[in-house]
């Protein structure tokens, strides 16, 4: 069988994975960041690739089931280890899906860069985020990559960030 890193894929290799590990770390901080990670792929597998337009009801439905799901095992990280930049930065991933509101992306992104601030990943979503085709506008995109590329506080390649490919 070929798979593409697709719902497939995620399906097959956490169906006898999750009881393993969980019964090893089903308690730590990094298990339930873990979880959160696994159920965002569950959700965009859902959803599938497509143009909203073309995802069916089922599919939205999975979607925002999932990602209640990540949502709600990112809370607990989060709650444990309020230092971890990763966890930030998948809490944006789940806003990405959910769109509640740009100032709670703004937070999360935030939070991701102050704990790293070459959190490259973190930039490219957030731009990503502001994109007419989401929840922005060009400007808004704009003024962000803007923003990336002068800021005296943030390194790597996070000036770059109109550089980036899809995230």
């Amino acid at each position: 069988v070929e798979f593409r890193r697709g719902k497939a894929w995620t399906d097959y290799v956490t169906r006898d994975l999750l009881p393993i590990l969980e019964q090893g770390w089903g308690h730590t901080e990094r298990w339930f960041r873990f979880r959160g990670r696994t159920e965002i792929r569950f959700a965009w597998g859902e959803r599938g690739g497509g143009y909203a337009n073309t995802v069916p009801e089922a599919g939205w439905e999975g979607f925002r089931q999932h990602l209640e799901q990540a949502e709600g095992f990112l809370a607990k990280a989060w709650q444990m280890n309020t230092n971890a930049a990763e966890t930030a930065y998948l809490i944006m991933r789940v806003e990405l899906g959910q769109g509640r509101s740009r100032p709670r992306m703004e937070t999360w992104f935030n939070r991701a860069m102050s704990l790293n601030t070459n959190f490259y990943d973190a930039a490219s979503l957030m731009s990503f985020y502001l994109e007419p085709r989401w929840y922005g506008s060009e400007a808004a995109a704009l003024k962000f990559a803007r923003s990336c590329a002068t800021s005296p506080q943030w390194g790597g390649q996070v000036p770059l960030v109109l550089d980036r490919k899809s995230t």
